[in-house]
């Protein structure tokens, strides 16, 4: 596939790297970080039973990229716009692996606290994945065991959180533990050590999250185009919802628009919601003739297109350049759409007296733009 580089990987060291240095930003049209703190605990509990969680699809980004996305840091990483990818698919289990790693000083989303993320060091040594890993939700005793060393060597606790605490401090903190155990005599906690050590070690260097990654130069409307067709979330994020997501930060807000006129097409077609996605491809074919999802873009205020002319040269046309534009459009295919509905609905002219009997109702925007 053109501008679409192999299948590549990087190891969870080097994911962790990439998330401490907030190199992931995600679009605005993705939804927000939605699991649940269980949900995080599997994940992690997944990467250390070595099971494949997914291929993440990134986006290699520019200062336009960015800002045409209205891209936003990870949940709970610093606010910064200076990404290297923006994320297109993969948004959840980066956030979780942030949250689970870093421990940002920010509620787990939907919930009144922060949560911290263990595993227990006898059952991570004995492979019992299902009983090693948990939360603590925060409070005053949790807060205490999160910031005293003591107190996690003496209930065999190891915060995840050191995982982003650089190269040093996961020894340094394991020596501790080894150092704790010893004063009470413990003989084999030397093996726990150099098997703990063994077992992280093996998890940062050999653990590996493969990724797809688009160039830079992709454009925009193709980028836009492949999320919706690999988006996996279970949600129905279909081209009206990705170009509202989009308009937004144009101060073009397409819901409410649509809200204020849907009453019109009640009982006039098929499928009245699909009415909101007929008047964008009326807009479209308007423009531009063409109405296909991928051509959509174009018609976000200020957006570049590219055309091919005859003698081979390209040439950049940008077809609605503000939102007084834009909602004159809008309007002017909704009076379109209406008008032919009229039409097409009138009984005394043999129209349909039905809506279900409205023949090919998805060739409404070339009939109405005709």
């Amino acid at each position: 596939m053109k501008n679409l580089e192999r299948i590549d990987k990087k190891n969870l060291q080097s994911i962790i790297n990439n998330l401490r240095d907030n190199k992931f930003g995600i679009p605005d049209f993705q939804r927000d970080f939605e699991w649940c703190p269980w949900d995080v605990t599997e994940l992690i509990k997944s990467i250390f039973e070595d099971y494949y969680i997914g291929t993440l699809l990134l986006w290699r980004s520019n200062a336009e990229n960015i800002n045409y996305l209205s891209c936003e840091p990870i949940y709970g990483a610093p606010d910064k716009k200076d990404f290297d990818h923006i994320v297109l698919d993969g948004q959840q289990r980066l956030s979780a692996l942030y949250y689970a790693f870093f421990a940002p000083d920010k509620n787990f989303p939907k919930r009144k606290s922060k949560f911290y993320y263990y595993f227990k060091i006898d059952q991570l040594l004995l492979e019992n994945y299902d009983e090693a890993f948990f939360y603590e939700i925060s409070s005053k005793k949790t807060d205490e065991l999160f910031n005293d060393k003591e107190k996690q060597y003496e209930q065999k606790l190891f915060p995840l959180v050191l995982f982003s605490a650089g190269t040093f401090e996961i020894p340094k903190w394991i020596e501790g533990y080894k150092g704790y155990w010893e004063k009470y005599g413990n003989n084999d906690i030397n093996i726990q050590k150099n098997k703990l050590l063994t077992i992280i070690g093996d998890l940062l260097n050999d653990y590996e999250i493969s990724y797809i990654e688009l160039d830079k130069q992709i454009p925009i409307e193709k980028v836009c185009d492949i999320f919706q067709k690999i988006n996996s979330t279970g949600l129905d994020l279909n081209i009206f919802d990705l170009m509202n997501a989009l308009l937004t930060p144009k101060d073009i807000h397409l819901k409410e628009w649509w809200n204020r006129v849907a009453v019109n097409f009640e009982n006039k077609i098929p499928d009245p919601d699909k009415a909101k996605i007929y008047v964008l491809q009326i807009i479209s074919i308007l423009k531009q003739t063409y109405c296909a999802p991928k051509f959509l873009y174009h018609l976000i205020p200020g957006a570049v297109k590219q055309i091919k002319n005859q003698d081979g040269k390209i040439e950049k046309k940008t077809l609605i350049t503000t939102k007084e534009e834009f909602n004159d459009q809008w309007n002017n295919s909704i009076k379109l759409m209406e008008d032919s509905l009229k039409i097409l609905n009138n009984h005394s002219d043999l129209g349909a007296i039905k809506p279900n009997f409205l023949p090919y109702p998805t060739m409404l925007p070339i009939f109405t733009a005709l």
